[in-house]
């Protein structure tokens, strides 16, 4: 560690300070921290991509590489699932891409550092590391392209040039594939000259002659050109080339001897299509996720299955083997899962099963820390199956959890009227998803995704902030597009009040919420970094967001040079500090009078004393550790600042610095979590939790004796499966057939239950935008909640308590027209009007009177969830008088009455009231009488 006063701009750090190696657990960073290692909290079977053929005995064989660290790649028995064998990419971290060469060789691409290309020869069940195909390259693509010499044919990432390898030859290096093209993304070979090259981020599609490097751009259809983010896959079948663009999610099919395109295979996953099989191709389509084959000659398509299985994290392999099995003869399809998990279809039998295989785990990339109210801190990986962890912050243990696949924010946020949740922001959906720390973690129902931004075109999250009553969600477009949104929405429902760029092709990465002179403002930084596309005017901005006006007030150019202004941060004494990219913290003085807003900003530390990258979006952090310090990280270092006078301690290196609440931080150096403590840290005293959440009992449960009863089923996605306590098993849902118009669910309790709330957990991507829930009450059903727009995968929906006996929801769409449902709960929630799914219902009185000089009173009480304890009034606020039996009352003068019962339950009801005016005539009753209501009564006086 090194400290010195950030104001002495001046003083230069050697080189040596950055070279520091990370300390061993349990030893000092440095002069005032000890770092305790946690370990790598993911790990888990990561496969992206796999290869099927066989081996050189004709032995069925699976070639999936670990997208983990350490990189290596499994060799499969396609049959059994069995593990051959498993090979280390050398120091390489990740594997994404693997391919099967006409000479029975392997390839598998390994990256980070670099990117190298493997060979296995399975002769000798071995794999040699070939090199980098070109310098500097740190990404190598598909590896689905081969001559039948053996040629292979792929492309890199970040300068998108094309290369072949052949094992005689070694590497060719053919250039860039077009100018300003990062990714050479795709490739696909016709057997004879001709090269088909697929790019990103802007999806152009070349033909090149390996011949003569003669290259000839084919424009994509009318509907997809200049539409498209990526090529991602492409494969040549018998004179047709099948090209995979996104987001349209789509298979172009181009002919290539008569030079057009045919019509295109829509609405299909990210997955290979297979070799020639009689004449026709399998492809997996997902809707429904099942396996369909295309006739080259016709173009017809024919589904093969009705399984609804083949997502694509069930297909990230996919390919055709030949099984040693007699009851499997002849070709079977099979695909790879996401996580290691293999599937088999046999063509002529039509038999399907699972089969686990031993493809080998591998510890994930950590890309984003943060603390639940639960005080334990959440990790999310880059690019995982679905895996997040949990770390508990004393004893270091973690343990692997479920979840998204990859987020770049996590964090705790108290929103006014809401309470404080942990929200995580993903990619690439953009969700915004809400934990409830007093439930369960049960992804994907807690956390449950609240809203989906790739509904307005934004990829992934980069910064949350309460901004009073609502949450501020900042966000980035998809790769390939300048800009990215400010959020402003509910957190509870969703619900969006502003969705939009409040800097015109500028990403916000940062908000921060103040009220200033009496107005509700968010102070943002954006950022101009994205990936494919280079910014006209790269420097960051800071602006002020009216939250009434939802509306730009304000832009400056704070620092000239900083191209993303990462975190802002308000300190215990009332300043603003936000860090920039280029590793310096600015003081900013906001601003506002007659004129408007104004920000000035003055650097108040250099954290290296001179500039240095910290990333595009987010690499740079900021947080409060204590009173008197902060933690963050900046150009892949942890580092500390002493609030007062700007000293920099530099801890350790790493990213990903998170301060736990109680003087000490987490940190993350690629795959691998770490704590860090201040010496003489003392344990702060326990803050008192408060009592114990209530139990709510979901009466909709089959356990608690509910019943489920529906319009239709497909197969064994019956109605019951809604009330199973299942919320995520794919198996455990209800799917309605293609043909139910009007499809409806009905859910009966054991017993009358009052409910105010039903909670349903969708299948994501299949959400259900409009529907109606209906409650039986005494024998009738009454409307409780029409939902319309509905975009949330679980929509909590929150009604006046009833006594039901039943709840009915019917009036769905759908994408496609079919109900998809795991679970549907239905409880009572509120505070005032249940305990633990048995609700206070107060006593309802009702006044009745005659005669006029002298009129004669009599109150009467029906019970609510309690019988009727007593019946009280009073005259002009005085003291309350038990009610007896009626009574008469003089109208000499202008009196008031109120009245009210009260509930053995302690339930009491609204105060009502009645004024008695001199001189005859009718009494005058606030509101129509018997339950007449009080304007200004005080309802709440014993």
């Amino acid at each position: 560690m090194k400290r010195w006063n950030s104001a002495a701009l001046a003083v230069m750090v050697t080189a040596a300070l950055f070279t520091v190696p990370l300390p061993a657990a349990g030893e000092d960073a440095a002069p005032g921290y000890v770092v305790d290692e946690v370990g790598p909290p993911i790990t888990a079977v990561n496969i992206r991509t796999a290869a099927m053929g066989a081996l050189p005995d004709g032995t069925p064989v699976v070639y999936a590489p670990t997208y983990g660290e350490p990189a290596r790649l499994s060799v499969v028995n396609g049959e059994t699932g069995e593990l051959i064998s498993a090979h280390d990419l050398g120091d390489k971290t990740t594997s994404t891409y693997t391919g099967l060469s006409p000479d029975g060789s392997a390839y598998a691409a390994g990256q980070t550092p670099g990117a190298n290309l493997f060979r296995y020869d399975p002769a000798a069940d071995a794999v040699t590391d070939l090199g980098a195909p070109v310098a500097g390259e740190s990404n190598i693509s598909r590896l689905t392209a081969f001559a039948d010499d053996g040629t292979l044919y792929s492309g890199t990432y970040p300068s998108g040039h094309v290369f072949s390898y052949h094992p005689d030859r070694g590497f060719h290096d053919y250039g860039p594939i077009a100018e300003g093209e990062q990714y050479a993304r795709s490739t696909a070979f016709d057997g004879d000259r001709t090269l088909y090259v697929g790019t990103g981020t802007n999806a152009r599609l070349f033909s090149t002659d390996v011949t003569t490097g003669e290259k000839t751009e084919i424009p994509l259809p009318a509907e997809y050109a200049g539409t498209q983010t990526y090529i991602n896959e492409m494969y040549y079948r018998d004179g047709l080339l099948f090209a995979f663009v996104t987001p349209a999610f789509a298979y172009l099919v181009y002919d290539t001897v008569t030079g057009q395109w045919r019509e295109s295979l829509i609405d299909v996953p990210a997955t290979p299509i297979s070799d020639v099989v009689d004449g026709s191709v399998l492809f997996i389509d997902r809707t429904p996720n099942d396996l369909y084959s295309y006739d080259l000659a016709s173009g017809a398509v024919t589904q093969l299955t009705a399984l609804n299985l083949f997502s694509i994290n069930a297909a990230r392999g996919f390919g055709l083997l030949e099984l040693a099995d007699p009851e499997w003869p002849g070709v079977t399809a099979a695909g790879m899962g996401l996580t290691g998990r293999m599937w088999h279809y046999n063509l002529q039998t039509e038999q399907f099963r699972w089969v686990d295989t031993g493809a080998v785990a591998g510890a994930l990339k950590i890309a984003a820390l943060g603390m639940a109210p639960d005080g334990k801190m959440y990790a999310a990986g880059y690019l995982t199956p679905d895996r997040m962890a949990r770390i508990d912050i004393d004893t270091l243990a973690s343990e692997g959890l479920p979840g998204v696949s990859q987020s770049q924010f996590i964090g705790t946020i108290d929103v006014e009227g809401s309470g404080p949740s942990m929200f995580i922001g993903g990619y690439s959906d953009a969700g915004v998803w809400r934990f409830d720390h007093t439930r369960d973690w049960s992804y994907p129902s807690n956390p449950s995704r609240i809203v989906a931004l790739s509904d307005y075109d934004q990829e992934r999250v980069l910064d949350m902030e309460a901004a009073g009553s609502r949450l501020a969600v900042t966000s980035l477009n998809p790769k390939g597009s300048l800009g990215g949104h400010l959020t402003v929405l509910d957190p509870l429902t969703g619900a969006i009040a502003y969705t939009d760029e409040p800097v015109p092709n500028y990403s916000v990465a940062s908000v921060l919420y103040q009220r200033i002179d009496g107005r509700e403002v968010l102070i943002g930084g954006t950022s101009s970094s994205q990936l494919g596309v280079e910014h006209p005017d790269p420097d960051a901005r800071l602006f002020v967001f009216d939250l009434e006006t939802l509306t730009t007030e304000y832009v400056t150019v704070p620092r000239p040079g900083a191209t993303g202004i990462s975190q802002i941060l308000q300190l215990p004494d009332g300043r603003i500090w936000a860090v920039t990219n280029d590793s310096a913290i600015l003081d900013l003085d906001v601003r506002h009078d007659e004129s408007g807003y104004a920000i000035d900003a003055t650097e108040a530390v250099s954290i290296f004393g001179e500039p240095r990258g910290s990333g595009g979006w987010a690499g740079a952090r900021l947080n409060l550790l204590d009173e008197d310090t902060l933690v963050g990280n900046a150009g892949g270092w942890v580092y500390t600042v002493d609030i007062s006078s700007g000293a920099v301690d530099l801890v350790a290196e790493g990213s990903e610095a998170i301060p736990t609440g109680d003087g000490r931080f987490f940190f993350v150096r690629n795959t691998v979590v770490f704590r860090g403590t201040p010496d003489g840290w003392v344990r702060p005293d326990p803050v008192d939790p408060g009592p114990d959440p209530v139990e709510r009992v979901n009466v909709a449960l089959a356990e608690n004796g509910g019943t489920a009863t529906g319009s239709s089923a497909y197969g064994a996605y019956v109605p019951a499966k809604v009330i199973d306590g299942d919320v995520s098993g794919v198996a455990s849902r209800w799917i309605t057939t293609a043909d139910d118009v009007d499809p409806w669910l009905e859910i009966a309790f054991a017993e009358e239950s009052v409910v105010d709330t039903v909670t349903m957990q969708q299948f994501g991507g299949y959400e259900l935008g409009d529907y109606d829930i209906s409650a039986e009450i005494a024998g009738a059903w009454v409307t409780v909640a029409e939902v319309r727009g509905n975009t949330m995968a679980r929509p909590v929906h929150r009604f006046d308590a009833v006594a039901a006996t039943a709840v009915r929801i019917d009036g769905f769409t759908s994408r496609d027209g079919r109900v998809r449902l795991y679970e549907v709960e239905v409880t009572c929630e509120a505070d005032a009007g249940c305990d633990g799914g048995a609700a206070t219902v107060p006593p309802a009185t009702t006044l009745s009177y005659e005669g006029e000089n002298e009129v004669r009173v009599t109150l009467t009480a029906e019970a609510g969830s309690a019988a009727v304890e007593r019946v009280e009034y009073r005259f002009d606020d005085g003291d309350w008088v038990a009610y007896e039996a009626r009574f008469d009352v003089k109208r000499s003068d202008r009196q008031t009455m109120q009245y009210r019962s009260v509930g053995g339950d302690g339930a009491v009801e609204e105060t009502r009231c009645v004024t008695f005016s001199p001189g005859g005539g009718e009494v005058d009753i606030t509101t129509t009488a018997p339950l007449a209501t009080c304007e200004g009564g005080d309802s709440d006086d014993e």
